[in-house]
């Protein structure tokens, strides 16, 4: 239904922003993490959002929630979240309240469910449902991480390994960590530009 708002910060509060738009104010639930990168209040921002509406069991009706984000990336790891089976928004944005997109893109692909529980609320069989359903979309998913050719047979020449360089800098990473991680995955047969990232993801994890 919405994409994004663009308007004036009015306030912040503990769990939530206020963005006044042509006079109106959204309610809009956010990350902690999300919330700290925040300018002033009376600042024009633009959150992404993601409405959602679910069922309120106490008021008997429909509860209508936005749901904000600072970059696509955040919102689209969101949406990741909360398509697991048992996870819902709130233990979503608690998760992008602990970790960066990034610290989560690499904690699923290194199935590293222990990391995962120490985001508040997150204990160890949600956070292994989260990297079983997820480890095969993370972190093909973001959109500003640029095409590495997922799925095609290629060799993994210097070509290759800067995409994945440049991938791996879209999700945060330096280009030193990008090259200590790459540096010895061998240039085996069938080896593509995903199965190279989600290698240096793991091994970026275990750094």
């Amino acid at each position: 239904m919405y994409d994004y708002i663009k308007g004036t910060l009015a306030q912040v509060r503990p769990d939530e922003i206020v963005l006044e738009n042509n006079g109106i104010g959204y309610r809009i639930q956010m990350s902690l993490r999300s919330m700290t990168d925040l300018p002033s209040a009376g600042k024009e921002i633009k959150i992404y959002v993601h409405f959602s509406v679910r069922q309120d069991a106490k008021a008997r009706e429909d509860a209508l929630v936005l749901y904000g984000f600072l970059d696509t990336e955040e919102r689209e790891i969101f949406l990741l979240l909360i398509g697991v089976n048992g996870v819902g928004p709130k233990a979503a944005l608690a998760i992008l309240s602990a970790f960066s997109t990034a610290e989560i893109c690499t904690a699923i692909a290194a199935e590293d469910v222990q990391s995962l529980t120490r985001a508040q609320g997150i204990g160890k069989k949600i956070a292994s449902r989260i990297v079983m359903e997820l480890k095969d979309k993370v972190p093909a998913a973001l959109p500003s991480v640029p095409t590495v050719s997922a799925g095609k047979s290629k060799p993994a020449n210097e070509t290759l390994r800067s995409e994945v360089t440049a991938a791996l800098g879209s999700l945060g990473f330096g280009t030193a960590e990008a090259s200590r991680a790459l540096a010895d995955i061998p240039d085996e047969p069938g080896l593509t530009s995903e199965i190279l990232l989600r290698k240096a993801l793991q091994r970026l994890a275990a750094f």
